[in-house]
């Protein structure tokens, strides 16, 4: 029943550059050419439509951090072992938490797009944690994406974080074999996938569909359409 979901995280394992797939595996499939931005695949969509409907409980167990009142938010769609993503989440989320989210402007949810094993167990494992340790968990797993992600030991490191986020060894186990948790996890990529028309990560969607950026922004990008949907938000706010 999940086959369909499944096959969806081998897909986003294709990084479009040039229309070049590199694949080593289940679990190593990045490359340094993945770490380089491409002009041809980092565009911003803007929906010329009405935003999508996302389904009712769409946002059920997504991870979230910021004021719920923000005027703001964005859809992160990323991946542990993403070198796009690890990134983003070096050089341009700690601008966008300083600037945006911890001032009440932007609010990040964070949707777990696991393109491979390594990835989904950090993920599941991040999901145990207490919900104040999460964004915490995940930002150190991708600042060292590249002591562990692509290492056979990986897991070795995925525990040992997250013992020192709270998790006891017994936890971890049971943590890692809840099939339910999986599953929702998956479930996610199918959602946020055919909602928005994901085909990479990372991919940030704004204000249910109204701004699109996908690949390894700069901040500047961020602050650009972050800035314009403010703008627009206070202009409906504010009636002349």
């Amino acid at each position: 029943m999940k086959s369909t979901a499944v096959l969806m995280i081998a897909t986003f394992c294709v990084v479009a550059l040039a229309g070049v797939v590199y694949a080593f595996g289940y679990n190593h499939y990045t490359t340094e050419a993945e770490n380089k931005p491409d002009t041809r695949i980092i565009q911003i969509v803007e929906k010329k439509a009405a935003p999508p409907a996302l389904p009712a409980n769409a946002l059920e167990n997504v991870r979230s951090v910021g004021d719920p009142s923000a005027p703001v938010t964005m859809y992160e769609m990323s991946s542990l072992t993403c070198g796009h993503c690890a990134h983003f989440h070096t050089d341009t989320y700690p601008l966008l938490k300083k600037n945006y989210i911890d001032t009440g402007k932007l609010r990040l949810f964070m949707v777990d797009f696991p393109l491979n094993k390594p990835a989904l167990d950090g993920a599941m494992i991040a999901h145990c944690l207490p919900e104040k340790s999460y964004f915490p968990y995940l930002q150190i797993l991708f600042e060292n994406q590249k002591k562990w992600a692509y290492a056979p030991d990986y897991p070795d490191t995925l525990e040992r974080d997250a013992r020192l986020a709270g998790l006891g060894p017994q936890q971890i186990k049971e943590c890692l074999a809840d099939e339910d948790l999986k599953n929702r996890i998956i479930d996610k990529i199918d959602i946020f996938s055919k909602a928005f028309d994901v085909h990479s990560t990372p991919t940030f969607v704004f204000n249910n569909g109204a701004e699109k950026l996908t690949g390894n922004q700069s901040y500047k990008t961020f602050k650009r359409v972050i800035d314009s949907l403010l703008e627009k938000a206070e202009t409906t706010e504010t009636p002349e």
